[in-house]
């Protein structure tokens, strides 16, 4: 029997349950018939599938009008990736330097309920803050919001600057760095800092939206919603995924880091003092979370100088969380003062993270 009328046999005996591709009645020079898949050619072998079989067969194995078929198929598929891959490159080039007012229309959960339910401190998070109305920093202010609400208020539609390098092609998954502002508007990556990207493979976001008269669970919320747009939009490397910010955004990150580890894996807080006991800070995380949090080994870094007026508080800050089991430094900047850390004292902070790193 010819190979050709095994195929046969084999296409005819094989499953009728074919989901993708093209299918048709195939015959052969000695007029044979059987349903299959077409796949494609290698050369002159043509590729059928029937049901879970892959079958190889010689072309010239089939009818003229078969063979006319086959090959025209073959230059549509062809001309298809073509297309498909000009398209990606089109979309990917379109992804690269910087964008600003970038739509963050991804969530990182579905149900408001799990910023608060899936953090570190659990439903008793969202508890205190159902009870308490606590915002930190601006408790003064009295900016009161439901839970509900901080998480999705009406007309809910953040927007982000985002800064990807050049190098970029998708090949390679790059790390991400979100810097949460202290500001209504994002902080926008200078040349330098892009450089810093650049050298570190990170993707860069700031959020619009964060400024310290939100509610804390806005800015968490809106900081994780940007990750969860950013995996959609790149190949995000999941170990290297890292979070800061200046002053109050500073604070949100080492927050954020801290209720969040399975999504940060470390911070960078420029110029705000934290303690992991402080009511001032997580009221409502208690000591087993602390110890929890301490076990994760994330890095938490702390950048200020003597120009900074919360300078003198920061080696405290240092201090606070070696006591408590983390891996914490403060980065002493001469002249630095209240703000944004620069690109060299970031290239500086960024290096000792990745070093201290868990995942890494």
């Amino acid at each position: 029997m010819t190979r050709w009328r095994l195929t046969v046999a084999a296409l005819l005996l094989g499953s009728c349950c074919i989901a993708f591709g093209e299918v048709r009645i195939w015959t052969d020079l000695e007029g044979r018939k059987a349903e299959a898949e077409f796949v494609g050619l290698e050369g002159d072998t043509l590729i059928l599938k029937k049901g879970s079989k892959t079958i190889r067969v010689p072309l010239e194995s089939f009818s003229a009008e078969d063979q006319e078929y086959a090959n025209t198929a073959d230059e549509r598929a062809a001309a298809e990736k073509v297309r498909l891959e000009k398209e990606r490159a089109e979309k990917m080039q379109a992804m690269l330097g910087e964008r600003k007012n970038v739509p963050i229309v991804e969530r990182r959960w579905a149900d408001w309920k799990d910023y608060y339910d899936e953090s570190l401190c659990g439903s008793a998070m969202r508890k205190f803050f159902k009870d308490e109305r606590s915002i930190v920093d601006v408790a003064n202010k009295g900016v009161f919001v439901s839970v509900e609400e901080a998480v999705r208020p009406e007309g809910y539609a953040p927007t982000m600057t985002v800064y990807c390098p050049k190098a970029y092609d998708g090949t390679q998954a790059y790390g991400v760095y979100i810097h949460i502002s202290p500001n209504s508007g994002p902080i926008n990556p200078g040349s330098d800092h892009q450089k810093m990207m650049d050298k570190h493979k990170l993707i860069y976001a700031s959020m619009s939206g964060t400024s310290n008269d939100e509610a804390d669970m806005r800015r968490l919320a809106i900081t994780l919603d940007a990750l969860a747009q950013l995996r959609a939009d790149y190949h995000v490397d999941e170990n290297r995924i890292y979070v800061g910010g200046t002053s109050g955004g500073g604070a949100e990150a080492t927050m954020a880091a801290f209720l969040y580890p399975d999504d940060f894996r470390g911070s960078l807080n420029s110029v705000r003092s934290f303690a992991v006991d402080s009511v001032n800070c997580l009221p409502f995380a208690d000591k087993s979370d602390i110890s929890k949090a301490a076990k994760n080994k994330q890095p938490f870094a702390f950048i200020s100088g003597p120009n900074d007026f919360n300078y003198d508080y920061m080696p405290g800050t240092e201090q606070n969380f070696l006591d408590y089991g983390f891996r914490a430094k403060f980065f002493d900047i001469p002249g630095m003062g209240h703000d944004t850390a620069s690109a060299s004292t970031f290239d500086t902070v960024i290096q000792w993270v990745e070093k201290n790193n868990p995942r890494l």
